[in-house]
């Protein structure tokens, strides 16, 4: 396998409707013999509930905790990390975070939830847990969604009772059947696949793909692999269009292209190893 690094672009904006900023972005990245591997997190908390942005405060702050205390104690008699126990670890994490924020909704009294979109790539692998309307894609010749929204719209079109243009300005668009810290029950999404040397993956939160086209979004790429242009400001660009379309909601994005043998562009480039983003 050859040496890999990261190139990363990453956003989070108010927008132009809401009066706080409830979305939160997390980027953690580390590395081993083969170059650098990462963990990559949205969290939207939800605007139509009280303290949301406490909620996707509280995913960071428990990723943050796992990655600095738990993940490089999951090394193998080989010295390569354990990517099932991390896959069976993150489900803990996931499940623990649930607890957390239901109790300090009951500690105020009110309800309190956010989405969760995780992505964690080592090596040739990747791992995805999801719950909520937050997206993950995956990038080459077209974009292809990794995860499942848990949404009412999103279950009609399962069921084919609509398609997706009637779901996207139907009244029940933002009705959410899943997302953390809401009820005990839930019902991680959860995808592992291969990653291959020229693939890209998007994160982003529902207030920035709602007001893209997923041509616009493969025309971007497409344009950076072509003039090897900085990754952050193919982003901004990206971000420039949603706020253009009204932006009536928190935007956050980030996108991640590897490197083989060049060097690497974007927002931490000039950052070390072990970075946090939050928007």
């Amino acid at each position: 396998m050859r040496r890999r690094s990261f190139s990363i672009g990453t956003l989070s904006d108010i927008g132009y409707v809401k009066k706080t900023n409830q979305d939160r972005v997390l980027i953690k990245i580390g590395e081993e013999q083969f170059g650098e591997f990462g963990l990559f997190l949205i969290a939207d908390g939800m605007g139509g509930l009280t303290d949301g942005h406490r909620a996707s405060e509280l995913v960071m702050r428990e990723f943050i905790d796992w990655w600095n205390n738990n993940l490089f104690s999951i090394i193998n008699g080989s010295g390569e990390l354990d990517i099932d126990r991390i896959d069976r670890e993150l489900n803990e994490l996931i499940f623990h975070i649930n607890k957390e924020i239901i109790r300090y909704g009951k500690s105020i009294d009110s309800k309190v939830g956010t989405t969760l979109s995780m992505l964690f790539i080592y090596r040739n692998e990747y791992i995805v847990k999801h719950i909520g309307d937050s997206r993950i894609y995956r990038i080459k010749n077209e974009v292809t969604r990794l995860t499942e929204d848990h949404s009412w719209v999103s279950e009609q079109i399962r069921q084919g009772r609509m398609n997706e243009k009637e779901a996207v300005n139907h009244p029940k668009s933002h009705v959410l059947l899943q997302c953390i810290g809401v009820r005990e029950s839930l019902n991680i999404f959860e995808k592992k696949g291969r990653v291959l040397e020229e693939d890209i993956f998007l994160l982003c939160s529902d207030g920035f793909y709602n007001l893209l086209m997923k041509d616009e979004i493969l025309d971007m790429v497409r344009e950076y692999r072509v003039k090897d242009e900085d990754i952050q400001s193919k982003v901004e660009e990206l971000m420039e269009k949603v706020k253009i379309r009204g932006a009536f909601d928190n935007a956050s994005v980030i996108l991640i292209c590897q490197n083989y043998g060049k060097e690497k562009t974007g927002i931490f480039e000039k950052l070390k190893a072990l970075v946090s983003y939050w928007g």
